[in-house]
């Protein structure tokens, strides 16, 4: 099984961190969709959104790209 929070390519890290305004802290995406940091870690385990770590291993941050806090947000919309 894949690790969903290891699913992006380096090219999609690489544009990310070029255009650091489209990346988000674990704590703003969970703000910005009003939930909390333990419950958006839950949804990344699951595979219900892509992120990233700033390095590997438990000590790399995640970092979540707005499009996929924008892909989620609809869906979290259409089913409820």
């Amino acid at each position: 099984m894949t690790n969903p929070a290891q699913s992006l390519t380096l090219d999609d890290a690489a544009a990310a961190l070029a255009a650091r305004s489209e990346v988000l802290s674990l704590d703003e995406a969970a703000a910005a969709l009003g939930i909390s940091s333990s419950t958006l870690r839950r949804r990344i385990r699951s595979g219900q959104l892509r992120a990233l770590r700033t390095s590997p291993g438990p000590g790399g941050r995640l970092r979540i790209l707005r499009s996929d806090l924008a892909r989620l947000l609809t869906e979290m919309g259409a089913t409820g």
